[in-house]
Order: C-alpha cells, then sequence, then structure tokens
C-alpha cells in the first residue's frame, strides 16, 4: 500500500476542528499567566517541597554507615550475605532489598513493639502459626523462642519469597525441625488464587488484590503475578492434628478476614488463645474491607482486642477517642485465657 502524497512514508490523520479547538484552549490553561499564577505558584512549592525532602533525606543517608554498606553491596559486592539483627534473628540479606533500613535500624522486622510483646507469649507457647511469613522474620523469631519446645508453621504462596524463607529456616539447624514451611495461601476455604507481588525489595505487600503502595512519596505497584494454592485453618489444622494454637499471627495484605473466616471451628471452640494481625488501611481498602469491619469480627468472636503502640504498651479499641491509624498491629487475647 503506498503512503499519502508528501508524508514521507507516514499515514497523516485527520484531526476534527472540535479536537484541534480543545487542544488549543488547553495549551493556553498550560501557559501560566496573572489568571493561573495561584495554581502554578502552587506546583512549583510542592515540587521545590519534594525536591527538599529528598536531597535532605539523601544528605543524612550519607552520614551512615548504612548508607555506604548498602551501595557496597547493592553496586559492588553484588553477593548475598548473612545478617544478625539485635533480635538475634539471622536471615540472608540480598542486594536488591531493603538494606540501608535494615542495617541502620539493625532488625528484620519492622515493628519492634510487636515482637517485644511477643517475648512475653512466645517462651510458654508450643504451636505457633505464622500466615504471610515473608522471608521469616517472626518465624525465625519464634523458633528462638520457643527453643525447641514447640512448632512453627508457616505459610507463604510467592515462589520466590517462599525460596528464601526456606533457606533461612535452614541455618536454624536443630531448631528447624520444629519448623513447618507451607508454599499456599491461607484463606477462607481450600481452593486457587491469583498472588500479585510487589518487587522483591516490597515483597512484604503481596497480596490476593491488585492494591497499590506508597514509599517515599513514591507509587509502587504490583509487577508480577502467580497463581497459588490456598489452605484453610480449619482443613489445616484437621489434617496435622493440631487442636490447640497458643499464637496465631496473621500479615496477608488486606485479607485478614478471609483468613479469619477460613478457621471458624478453632475459632467457636477456643482453640486459639492469641492472634497477632496487621491493619494497614491501603491494601485492606483493596481487599474490600475496613479497619473497622474487621476490628469488629474479630471481637465478635470472643477476643479482647488491644492496639500495639509504639513502645509496646497496649490500648484497647473500645476505649473512647480511639482512633485507627494507617498502618498498626494488634494482639487480640481470647477472653476466657485472661
Amino acid at each position: 500500500m503506498s503512503s499519502p502524497r508528501g508524508t514521507g512514508g507516514a499515514v497523516m490523520t485527520r484531526v476534527s476542528p472540535a479536537s484541534r479547538s480543545l487542544w488549543r484552549r488547553l495549551a493556553r490553561r498550560c501557559v501560566p499567566t496573572a489568571a493561573n499564577a495561584s495554581f502554578w505558584s502552587a506546583i512549583a512549592r510542592s515540587c521545590a517541597r519534594r525536591i527538599l525532602a529528598v536531597g535532605i533525606r539523601t544528605a543524612q543517608d550519607m552520614t551512615t554507615a548504612s548508607f555506604w554498606q548498602t551501595l557496597r553491596v547493592r553496586y559492588w559486592t553484588r553477593q548475598p550475605f548473612w545478617f544478625t539483627d539485635q533480635e538475634g534473628v539471622t536471615l540472608r540479606l540480598y542486594p536488591d532489598d531493603c538494606l540501608n533500613t535494615i542495617l541502620h535500624t539493625k532488625r528484620h522486622f519492622d515493628d519492634p513493639s510487636l515482637l517485644g510483646v511477643m517475648r512475653e507469649l512466645l517462651p510458654s507457647a508450643r504451636v505457633v502459626i505464622d500466615v504471610g511469613a515473608n522471608y521469616g522474620q517472626f518465624t525465625v523469631f519464634a523458633a528462638h523462642r520457643l527453643a525447641g519446645r514447640g512448632h512453627v508453621h508457616s505459610f507463604e504462596p510467592a515462589t520466590y519469597t517462599f525460596g528464601r524463607l526456606s533457606e533461612n529456616v535452614a541455618r536454624l539447624g536443630d531448631l528447624a525441625a520444629g519448623v513447618h514451611l507451607n508454599r499456599s495461601a491461607v484463606g477462607q476455604a481450600p481452593g486457587q488464587a491469583v498472588l500479585y507481588e510487589f518487587p522483591n525489595r516490597h515483597s512484604a505487600w503481596n497480596s490476593l488484590s491488585p492494591h497499590e503502595m506508597w514509599a517515599f512519596e513514591k507509587r509502587i505497584q504490583p509487577c508480577r503475578s502467580e497463581d497459588v494454592p490456598v489452605v484453610s485453618l480449619d482443613q489445616y489444622c484437621a489434617e496435622q492434628r493440631i487442636e490447640h494454637i497458643d499464637v496465631l499471627k496473621i500479615d496477608v495484605e488486606g485479607f485478614e478476614l478471609d483468613v479469619l473466616r477460613g478457621c471458624r471451628r478453632l475459632v467457636q471452640e477456643g482453640r486459639i488463645v492469641h492472634l497477632v494481625f496487621e491493619i494497614s488501611v491501603r491494601p485492606l481498602r483493596g481487599a474490600g474491607h475496613t479497619a473497622d469491619e474487621l476490628l469488629g469480627e474479630v471481637a465478635a468472636s470472643g477476643f479482647d482486642v488491644r492496639y500495639i503502640r509504639p513502645g509496646g504498651s497496649l490500648e484497647p479499641v473500645t476505649g473512647a477517642g480511639f482512633v485507627v491509624p494507617d498502618f498498626g498491629n494488634y494482639l487480640a487475647t481470647l477472653r476466657t485465657a485472661r
């Protein structure tokens, strides 16, 4: 097919007069004038604030040893390494992990207040279930606290993340015998689901819904997906002959209610003593739920629910003036167990 004459091989597109007029009006509005000066001034101030914030944060980071360690690993050695944090948890870190944060805080787990609460509960526990184990941050911590006297059952559905989890548990030595790994999601009923996965350094945000997240004023979206098996805890515990759970930890980015509804028998029979769960408002909204809905259902299931405040103190969620933060961890205790 020959091209229209005078186009140099390109096909010309006819633009209607109405479309041409629209684009002209839009172009005029985009040109700074006295009429829209306040708009452009606000845009300029916002951009300046963001640039300044990034500059200050980078300058502050450059004064820390962790910043230079991160550069060395990420751009020079390009090799994974084992790192033991201040809780005694040893995990293998990779160049594309959030190295600066981990090395600077000397923590693998993002909420030290929750670990403080767990230090009191785990020594007497015999069965711990970790739903949403990620790389094993909580699983390894719990295995050390149980010290071979109990069992940790961990669930992580993503292929890559499960590989990292397996690698970290294998390094536990004799303690690894008490850790049972399951490459599956946990939900309301057995079946299959699509798991939406974020870049590796944000793998803790992997979810059964394709929500977006934000980090350092940058929007982060899932970059891949895979089909994963789903089990319910009622089914799993029946198969494994587990009749009592001391601590059930749930971190599933918005699907906490599905996990809870999948262990209805265990809950109704009072077989779960402590429930630890996260509320992150954005993924919870992406899953079609609200924080009030989740907190209400946990309380209606026979638990006293308390928010784990920064610093480790516990605040009842039924207290006057309690406001659900955008992110937080909660401890729910069976009423008959207190």
